[in-house]
């Protein structure tokens, strides 16, 4: 229900909840990305943020991500002195509010029903990795974290892709491997 309403909504929150959805960026991070610092060129395009700490990191963007063609057209409509991704509608040269984006999310909660907070689409990203086949590692390095053991308790693996794992692992075991 909410991937409906995010998919419902208009600019710029369409992009902004498609990209924590999928990227797993913090709200505060997705809020402060500024244009220079977004790489559409090459054939590894990617977003620099600056997470918690002030520390830096490249998040990519591949091919297939909804959040990479919505950036595409969001950036298409933007003015070329914009300093923002995200800016604030009475003031360009700051980005959008966080009390405007959770006003926005909170209409999506209404919605739908639900009563998740706008943190809980960066827990479902790391889950949904996790439960396709991504590795941990990989999840880590894309929230940004330092401990392994942060990032396990953002990706909650499903029981079904445990009794597929370890089935898996029987059958491995089972063929001389």
């Amino acid at each position: 229900m909410i991937v409906n309403e995010i998919d419902r909504a208009k600019a710029p929150f369409r992009l902004i909840f498609t990209l924590l959805l999928e990227t797993g960026m913090r709200i505060k991070e997705a809020l402060s990305i500024q244009i220079k610092d977004i790489d559409l060129a090459s054939k590894a395009e990617t977003i620099v943020i600056r997470g918690k700490g002030d520390r830096v990191r490249a998040i990519p963007l591949v091919k297939g991500m909804q959040s990479l063609e919505l950036l595409k057209h969001h950036l298409d409509k933007l003015s070329q002195e914009q300093t923002f991704l995200f800016p604030d509608a009475s003031n360009e040269e700051e980005p959008l509010s966080y009390q405007e984006a959770t006003e926005f999310w909170q209409t999506i909660q209404k919605k739908t029903g639900t009563h998740y907070q706008i943190h809980q689409l960066r827990h479902s990203c790391a889950t949904h990795l996790l439960n396709n086949g991504v590795s941990l590692e990989a999840i880590q390095k894309l929230l940004g974290h330092k401990k392994l053991s942060t990032t396990c308790r953002y990706a909650l693996l499903d029981h079904g892709v445990l009794r597929r794992e370890i089935a898996g692992h029987l059958k491995r075991k089972k063929g001389g491997i």
